[in-house]
């Protein structure tokens, strides 16, 4: 039976190496991320050997290191998905800027049971079309504005926390749902509440 087990196992490794060969716009795209600098990896896992056993709160330490060893502009390997960074606001005002370059990856329509057609997952036309109508709404002049009333409850959020702080573990749910009404609130009603 193990011998078995271990010759499915190749057989079934050897049909996932052929598949991924075969697809053409595959092969041009990894062809392309190739001849970014990155982290070396291996068949099949790319760099994701280097994340499985790493506690998430070591992963920022991880890119980090990959971004000083590889520069501002570097690409990891989850699997076969390739994943470039950009590290600097020079480089991602390049894509950020471009109207070619407006497709979001397919891993967005993960989120799309939980947060619905919103303007975060829009792609392409669509996302252009409703960009337009909220730029307007987040013009410098309007988030000025803003910006005092959610200064103002960020300080009286930040004395809450600060008065809790010293007893332990506590929700901060209740705290931060507060803290959003009230911006909210602040800003279309220029209403500055005072908590108790």
């Amino acid at each position: 039976m193990d011998i078995m087990t271990a010759m499915l196992s190749i057989l079934l490794v050897l049909i996932l190496f052929l598949v991924m060969r075969r697809d053409p716009e595959k092969s041009r795209i990894k062809k392309m991320l190739s001849k970014i600098p990155g982290p070396p990896t291996y068949p099949i896992l790319g760099n994701a050997w280097e994340l499985i056993n790493l506690p998430s709160h070591r992963y920022m330490d991880v890119l980090s290191k990959y971004s000083n060893d590889y520069g501002p502009i570097f690409c990891t390997w989850i699997g076969t998905k390739g994943i470039v960074s950009l590290n600097t606001a020079e480089t991602a005002e390049v894509i950020l800027s471009s109207n070619e370059h407006i497709d979001k990856n397919e891993m967005y329509s993960e989120l799309s049971p939980w947060l619905g057609d919103c303007l975060f997952l829009k792609q392409g036309q669509k996302w252009r079309a409703t960009r337009k109508l909220f730029s307007s709404i987040f013009s410098s002049t309007i988030l000025d504005n803003y910006l005092q009333v959610f200064t103002k409850n960020t300080e009286i959020l930040t004395q809450k926390f600060m008065a809790k702080i010293d007893g332990g573990e506590f929700d901060v749910c209740p705290y931060l749902a507060r803290f959003t009404l009230d911006v909210v609130c602040g800003e279309f009603i220029t209403l500055y509440p005072r908590h108790k």
